[in-house]
């Protein structure tokens, strides 16, 4: 009777994670470089754990986003009592309910365990710990029909081969990354139906993830496709003008056409053409790029300074409407030259440049300065449909996932990090 259960029941721990989450993370301890599972266990369950006592590191961990919006990680459970005596020794004191047992981490988390899984999850208050411990005695007596093995999504994430993989619908992402990876999400399409599946690793001080956003709904999921066929491979020709001091750029090789048409469609900048075409044409503009295109976003909030952008153009047609635009610009603002072919805008205290450099490049924000040598990230974007690059020194770091925070401490120091688009 044993040796059965054993033999069926080497992932059951998984059940413990909700069918309908909408973001899972999956972290192999054992096959992640520069990574110690102990500390990881030590910065997760916030007591001395040796030897890994009562928690299987040598299965996946898994973080994930629940139904209800709470984050969660689950890990397998070796031996419950084990775990038990660990935690009292630590000062833990432990609740049963529904045949599981409950303590706090801190004052915001809960965790729970059964003989299977263990699952901590969070933030919660202490008027709700006691709401969260029912719905995860829930979570973790459940059957296989209500868990993550039964979903879509996780038979998407067993596909990906990395140490670490990810599947999320692009609403659980943050919202700098959202808002890229939205870029020709279909018109109709629910937030929801939209995913981003990719593959996490670590290069020196840099995190790394190579994705593809797609749906489950085959309409959408063509859709999708289209519009990525629409996108060519970045060739790296802007990487000499990537600036440290920028919170994240982006780089993307377009046809201007198109490309109009993907920013047209995504709420995330419909706002920001609305602005600028009440000052420039920026339409006309944009329908002119054809290559590379680099966009710089100085700070995460976006109210430190102006969007930077250089694109290749094709031509440069729109210079001879300059004239007009001086002067149907509001009142108080101005158009003043800058140069030849170069302009400053001017309204309080907004001020942006733009216009073309002596390599046919068009300007928009701050102006230009000269190009350095190629990053060092070029190899990570290169050949892909687009390429994000985020400052995390610019980033305020916020303390409401702990949990991710504390497995991504471990990777060790991370300076950047890039996400791309296949």
């Amino acid at each position: 009777m044993t040796l059965g259960l054993g033999a069926c029941s080497d992932s059951d721990y998984i059940n413990a994670i909700p069918k309908r989450s909408p973001a899972v993370v999956s972290v192999d301890l054992m096959s992640t470089a520069d990574v110690s599972a102990q500390r990881v266990l030590r910065a997760l369950f916030q007591v001395g754990v040796a030897d890994g006592k009562g928690v299987d590191i040598s299965k996946k961990m898994y973080l994930f986003e629940s139904p209800d919006g709470s984050y969660g990680l689950c890990a397998a459970v070796s031996s419950s009592d084990k775990l038990a005596d660990l935690l009292t020794q630590s000062g833990h004191r432990l609740t049963e309910f529904q045949g599981c047992h409950f303590t706090s981490l801190g004052t915001s988390w809960l965790m729970g365990y059964s003989d299977r899984s263990l699952l901590v999850m969070g933030p919660v208050t202490i008027e709700g710990q006691r709401e969260l411990m029912r719905q995860m005695s829930v979570y973790l007596n459940q059957d296989e029909d209500k868990g993550l093995r039964a979903s879509r999504l996780f038979e998407r994430l067993d596909t990906i081969s990395a140490p670490i993989a990810l599947v999320s619908q692009l609403q659980s992402l943050p919202g700098q990354m959202a808002a890229t990876l939205s870029l020709g999400m279909p018109k109709g399409a629910r937030p929801d139906q939209v995913y981003y599946a990719a593959g996490v690793s670590r290069h020196d001080r840099t995190l790394v993830i190579h994705g593809q956003t797609f749906s489950f709904n085959h309409a959408v999921d063509a859709q999708i496709a289209q519009a990525k066929s629409k996108l060519g491979g970045i060739d790296g020709s802007f990487m000499g003008s990537l600036r440290d001091s920028c919170f994240a750029t982006l780089f993307m090789h377009v046809r201007g056409a198109d490309f109009l048409q993907l920013l047209q469609a995504s709420p995330a900048t419909q706002t920001l053409l609305a602005g600028a075409n009440a000052v420039i044409d920026i339409n006309s503009i944009i329908s002119t790029f054809d290559g590379e295109v680099m966009v710089g976003v100085p700070s995460p909030d976006g109210k430190q300074d102006m969007v930077q952008l250089l694109a290749h153009c094709q031509r440069a047609d729109w210079l001879p409407h300059v004239a007009y635009w001086k002067k149907s610009v509001p009142s108080g603002a101005s158009i003043a030259d800058a140069g030849r072919d170069r302009w400053r805008y001017t309204s309080g205290s907004t001020s942006f440049c733009f216009g073309i450099q002596p390599d046919g490049c068009f300007y928009f924000g701050t102006e230009p300065v000269a190009a350095g040598q190629p990053s060092a990230l070029q190899p990570y974007m290169a050949g892909r449909k687009m390429a994000t690059v985020i400052n995390l020194a610019r980033l305020p770091f916020s303390h409401s996932m702990p949990i991710l925070g504390s497995v991504l401490g471990v990777l060790g120091p991370i300076d950047t990090m890039v996400y791309t688009l296949e």
